[in-house]
């Protein structure tokens, strides 16, 4: 290799070494191997190969090699380099470059060597005259080609042609007189001869090229070559190979290098056209072949070539060579060593400008794929080269010119990217393209890589699983932490930067630059997030640059720049900065067409200062709606402070007034839609619907959008376009543009005339342009609906002759409205409405719509509408109207409500509408006209006493019946009870069932009182109720009362009406019905009607009464007892008396609950004397004292009894447990007064403990027994 001496050079020479001390690689050893092949006595052919990597060193070998034998007399060495021969005859080529290098080893002089190449040498030519070759010769020929003619026929002609021309010039002579011809001989004559003659010559002569030759050598003959063929056998050129060996002094060593430089075809021919030169020598002066080839090179062309043997590449070879020497490989660390040596002794000046930086810089040129010295040399002299050309860059300014240090200050970064130029140049000229290729490839691996580098590098033609890129993706991985992460490639690649790069100093501007001036929004947003990723710093210095950039660049590029910022600004947080904002708005300001993108302008607006917004949306505004109008009206609560409402109103009118279809007028957001705008745009829908251009229809999202901005509209809104919304409404009413219209209209300020002509004339052109199978729309039914309402609520006055009768406006749309709803299509509770409007207004003509909704009603009187809305609520609705229907439709009702209640289908329902039917305000004729409907009903034929009766009972009740017709049923009842049987109990029931009025009533209890027996329960006291509700009981109803009290029969009934039977039952009775309930006035009654009977009776009545209550409630009991005392307060201290008496006759017992509440409603005197007289009869004898100790129980509810008694009852008890000590009489004592408040805490309050005598403490345990649990 290159010879290790000091040098001044800046690059290192790729030449093979020839002394052995500058072998750096152990070279001399493999040379040494070599002399001994060669030198070796044999007698046989000897081919030796010499194997070994390209650049391995092959050729320093053999230098190596000469020098050995240089000092031999009988081996001389020659050396060929194959790459000389040409490609076409190799063995040609090679005897000559033998011959040539036999010459200049003196082995064979010049002199013999030429005689042997003579043969090799082109033949020699020789010349012969040929007068076909003159020019004449040549026109002839081409004569002869061009008519087709062979030689022989071609000159018979041309004599004919000379004959001719004779014979006409002799009949000339002739025929011609002797003047003339003489004076026209001399002229004329000759020429049309020589013409006659010379025109076949000269139309060949203008299509021949003679080329510039004279007259004279139009005759010249020219010259025919012949030439002797070189040799060209192979065999030939073999021989004249084995003459020169012939030739030769010595013995020869051929040396043949640089064969793997050949192409795969041409390295099998120059290994066969060795072979067959050493095999045509002659064996003793056969010479010895050194074969220098890389093995893989030679093998790949063997078994791929166009010119591959049949046997295999290592059976080839083995015949080739005789012997083999390899040329080992080197390791790494030696060709390290080896470029460390070469720089510092053949490339001194690039050594010293790396300085300490060597080594950095040759682990990563020298890497692991680099094996053998020429690699090694490649690169240097690649990074020398690179490192100048920055070097001078930096050192000037200018085009290309660099910052100082930029490249040569980071040499490990400029040896990274040679080694990418050098040995992966596919991948260098990538990075050119996309300099991110060189980190995401560095993050790579064959084995493990992100899922998205893998697909960007693979586009990119570089995938990392691809083993021909194994080297490529080892080596930057290997390499990736060994240069910093953050620098800018840009100026390694080009050696040289941009002047944006010079000005800004940053790789950064590098990206942002080609993003703006390209329009890349999603580059230049990547940018923008990865600084925000980094850090705020980060972020400060990106939107710092984007500004520069963007105000350097020229006017065509920052049109692009401004676009990129627009797309990437709403993406891009870092973008959102007041500073862009600014720049862009000034540009903006000049050129107002570059504002592409309105969402970026939106915000941009969001994040600049107060000024800058307020002129980027001034600049925003000014712009076509058409193009902004959606992003700028969904921000409208940002902008319209911004320039003010009246300023941005005026852009809304502008930019719905642009809106050219449906689409665009779908794309404005409803959201916060303010009142005016919501007009705008309602008008706009009006006016889109009025227009109904084909392919471009109303939807119904459409109406539901111009539903929602009707619901902004506060009041009315001003009619915007009369005519159009005339042309909307008269659109077919199977159509959205007709329900838009139909909308407006009932949302803007009409008049009554506008309303009269929409209603009168454009709603039934509407309805009526609706094709035959076709329906009108459920959207456009309300609207005209709804139209039929506010003109009868304002246009009552306008109409129209319909059939030569005037008939309101209101009522047309009402009459559509009332056909759709007799069809079933369209929703009952939507006429209503309608109906009542007219009603109220006075509109006539409301007969149509009234009997639409009762028939729609009468067909399916339990169903909903299509809106859910039960038709019996819409009819119920409709009957509390009727008072204030017209006359007709009053009687449309009422006739068309009659005939149901004949209809027994229909009777049920109509029997619910009886009560609002015969409600006050309407006809009393309906009630007399419903009664005489159902009397058919009333017959012996049918079962009247369910439905019919109900009906019938419903009818009286509504009190719209004359007494007349009230008496018809009666009498029509009557005779059927005469018809007997069932008959009879049918005609009892609806008797019973019927609210008959107060004169009816009489009648009917007369009729009925003979057959009380026969009526049921619930019949029996439905006539009960209805003459209490209008007279006294007939005495046979009383009586038949008091039996059943009596037998305890139907006491429910009774108690349910006690109030209005209590002054008509036995006393007796009446005070039983009462206790049994809580009717305070019942018992008030009860105690009035006791208290009016003589005072003797009534005393003793009355103690009875109270001892009966007993079994009554406490409440009952008590309030009864007051009812008495408030009665007659005398009386009932008498009977309180009675009962004393009555207990001290029966001994107590039975009557100590009848004292409980009966002293409650006493005078206080009364209770003084009540105590006076019970308290001596607690000490008399046992018999009155157990007596009286009954009447004690009065303590437990009376605490002003209780008060009084209480010493009395002490002195009874020490009574009967020290005088008279008594068990049954202390124990009955106890008993009374337990559950007192007083008393029975006072019995026992003499004593403190258990008296020791057992009588008395027998006595004293059954009190204290009692009082004290």
């Amino acid at each position: 290799m290159a010879a290790l001496s000091r040098s001044q050079n800046w690059f290192v020479v790729d030449a093979p070494i020839s002394e052995a001390d500058q072998d750096a690689f152990g070279h001399d050893d493999v040379a040494e191997n070599l002399h001994r092949m060669v030198t070796e006595a044999t007698t046989h052919r000897r081919m030796i190969g010499l194997l070994g990597q390209f650049g391995v060193g092959k050729s320093t070998v053999i230098e190596l090699l000469r020098g050995k034998l240089s000092g031999r007399a009988d081996l001389t060495l020659i050396r060929m380099s194959a790459e000389r021969h040409e490609p076409v005859g190799f063995h040609r080529a090679a005897v000559y470059a033998f011959a040539e290098a036999l010459v200049d080893a003196g082995e064979v002089p010049k002199k013999d060597a030429d005689e042997v190449l003579e043969t090799l040498r082109s033949a020699q030519s020789t010349s012969v005259s040929d007068m076909t070759l003159s020019p004449v010769g040549r026109l002839v020929e081409t004569a002869q080609s061009k008519l087709k003619l062979g030689a022989r026929r071609f000159w018979l002609i041309m004599a004919g042609a000379v004959i001719t021309a004779a014979l006409v010039l002799g009949l000339s002579a002739a025929l011609i007189p002797a003047d003339v011809w003489k004076w026209l001989g001399g002229i004329l004559i000759p020429l049309v001869t020589a013409g006659a003659f010379f025109a076949p010559f000269i139309w060949l002569a203008s299509t021949v090229n003679l080329g510039a030759v004279n007259v004279g050598g139009l005759f010249t003959p020219g010259s025919r070559s012949s030439q002797r063929a070189k040799v060209e056998a192979a065999d030939e050129q073999e021989r004249a190979f084995a003459d020169l060996v012939d030739k030769a002094s010595n013995r020869l060593v051929v040396a043949v290098d640089d064969i793997d430089r050949l192409s795969r075809d041409q390295i099998l021919s120059a290994l066969n056209a060795i072979r067959s030169f050493q095999l045509t020598c002659k064996k003793s002066r056969q010479p010895i072949f050194i074969v220098a080839i890389d093995e893989q090179i030679v093998r790949a062309a063997i078994e791929t070539g166009e010119a591959k043997t049949t046997t295999n590449a290592q059976e080839y070879l083995n015949r080739l060579f005789t012997l083999r020497q390899e040329v080992p490989v080197h390791e790494t660390f030696d060709l390290r060593d080896y470029a460390r040596s070469a720089l510092t002794e053949k490339a001194a000046p690039l050594a010293a400008k790396i300085g300490d930086k060597l080594d950095d810089v040759l682990v990563m040129l020298i890497h692991d794929d680099v094996n053998d010295p020429r690699h090694v040399v490649r690169l240097i002299n690649a990074f020398s080269s690179d490192y100048r050309l920055a070097a001078a860059r930096e050192a000037r300014t200018g085009s290309r010119s660099l910052i100082s240090g930029l490249v040569t200050g980071h040499l490990d970064v400029l040896a990274r990217v040679v080694v990418l130029k050098t040995d992966f140049p596919l991948f260098f000229r990538a990075t050119l393209d996309d300099v991110r290729l060189v980190h995401i490839a560095s993050q790579a691996s064959a084995v493990d890589v992100d899922e998205d580098d893998h697909r960007y590098l693979s586009m990119a033609g570089f995938n990392p699983a691809d083993a021909d890129h194994t080297s490529l993706f080892r080596f930057l991985a290997r390499t990736a932490g060994w240069v910093p992460d953050d620098i800018d490639l840009n100026p390694f690649l080009h050696l040289g930067q941009d002047r944006f790069s010079l000005t800004l100093g940053n790789a950064q501007a590098r990206d942002i630059r080609s993003a703006l001036a390209n329009n890349q929004s999603a580059a230049l947003a990547r940018l923008g997030d990865e600084a925000q990723a980094d850090s705020a710093e980060a972020t400060a210095t990106f939107i710092e640059l984007t500004t520069s950039v963007l105000r350097q660049l020229g006017q065509a590029e920052q049109s692009n720049g401004v676009a990129a910022i627009l797309a990437a600004v709403p993406s891009c947080a870092p973008l959102q900065s007041a500073e862009i904002a600014r720049t862009v708005t000034t540009l903006l300001e000049k050129h107002p067409s570059w504002l592409s993108d309105v969402k970026g302008a939106l915000k941009l607006i969001e994040a600049a200062s107060a000024d800058t917004a307020s002129a980027l949306t001034h600049t925003l505004l000014e712009i076509d709606p058409a193009d902004s109008g959606v992003p700028v009206w969904e921000n409208r609560a940002m902008l319209e402070p911004i320039v003010g409402e009246q300023h941005f109103a005026a852009w809304v009118e502008r930019g719905v007034q642009a809106m050219p279809s449906w689409g665009k007028w779908r794309e404005w957001s409803l959201d916060d839609l303010a009142e005016r705008s919501a007009v705008l745009l309602l008008a706009r829908a009006v006016f889109l619907a009025a227009r109904s251009e084909e392919g471009d229809p109303a939807e119904k999202a459409d109406f539901i959008r111009a539903q929602k901005m009707s619901g902004r509209i506060v009041g009315e809104a001003p009619v915007p376009d009369e005519e159009a919304l005339s042309l909307a409404v008269a659109q077919p009413a199977d159509t959205y543009e007709c329900a838009i219209g139909l909308l407006a209209a009932n949302r803007l300020a009409l008049t009554g005339k506008q309303l009269s002509n929409l209603s009168f004339h454009r709603v039934e052109s509407s309805v009526a342009a609706v094709e035959d199978d076709s329906e009108p729309l459920p959207e456009v039914k309300a609207g005209i609906a709804d139209l039929a309402t506010r003109t009868a609520s304002l246009a009552a006055e306008w109409g129209g002759p319909v059939a030569g009768k005037r008939v309101p406006s209101a009522a047309v749309a009402a009459g559509i409205v009332a056909r759709w709803i007799a069809a079933s299509s369209f929703p009952a509770s939507r006429g209503l409405p309608v109906l009542r409007t007219m009603a109220e207004r006075g509109v006539t003509q409301q007969s149509a719509l009234s009997s639409a909704l009762f028939s729609a009603w009468a067909d399916a009187p339990d169903e909903q509408d299509d809106d859910g809305v039960l038709l019996a609520a819409t009819i119920d609705e409709l009957i509390e109207l009727a008072p204030k229907l017209e006359g007709e439709a009053q009687d449309a009702l009422v006739g068309a409500w009659v005939p149901m209640l004949s209809d027994d289908s229909k009777l049920p329902g109509a029997t619910r509408l009886i009560p609002t039917m015969l409600a006050a305000g309407l006809p009393p004729t309906w009630g007399d006209q419903a009664l005489g409907a159902l009397l058919m009903w009333f017959d012996t034929s049918y079962d009247f006493t369910g439905t019919y009766t109900q009906a019938a009972a419903r009818v009286l009740a509504s009190g719209q019946v004359t007494v007349s017709a009230e008496g018809m049923l009666l009498e029509r009842l009557q005779t059927i009870f005469n018809s007997g049987g069932t008959y009879r109990a049918r005609s009892l029931k609806a008797m019973a069932a019927m609210p008959w009025s107060g004169t009816a009533i009489v009648t009917v209890s007369k009729f009925v009182a003979p057959y009380i027996s026969s009526l049921s329960t619930a019949e029996f006291w439905a006539l009960i109720d209805l003459q209490l509700l209008h007279s006294r009981l007939r005495a046979e109803f009383v009586a038949h009362v008091d039996n059943l009290v009596e037998e305890g029969e139907d006491l429910p009934e009774v108690r349910a009406r006690v109030e209005a039977l209590v002054s008509q039952l036995s006393l007796d009775h009446a005070v039983s019905v009462v206790l049994a309930t809580t009717s305070s006035e019942a018992m008030r009654a009860a105690a009035e009607r006791w208290a009016d009977i003589s005072e003797s009776a009534s005393a003793d009545d009355g103690a009875r009464y109270l001892l009966q209550a007993t079994g009554a409630t406490p409440n009952a009991r008590q309030a009864f007892a007051a009812a008495m005392a408030a009665a007659n307060a005398e009386l009932y201290a008498d009977v309180v008396q009675v009962v004393l008496d009555d207990t001290m006759d029966i001994g107590g017992g039975a009557h100590a609950d009848a004292w409980a509440f009966i002293t409650e409603p006493l005078a206080p005197p009364v209770r003084v004397k009540l105590r006076d007289a019970i308290r001596p009869l607690l000490v008399q004898s046992q018999r009155d004292a157990v007596a009286a100790a009954a009447a004690l129980r009065a303590t437990t509810t009376d605490p002003e009894f209780d008060a009084l008694i209480a010493t009395g009852v002490q002195e009874a008890m020490d009574h009967w447990i020290v005088a008279h000590p008594d068990a049954a009489v202390t124990r009955a004592l106890a008993a009374g007064v337990h559950g007192s408040q007083k008393s029975s805490a006072q019995a026992l309050a003499t004593w403190k403990r258990k008296p020791r005598i057992p009588e008395r403490a027998e006595a004293y345990s059954a009190a204290a027994k009692l009082l004290r649990t």
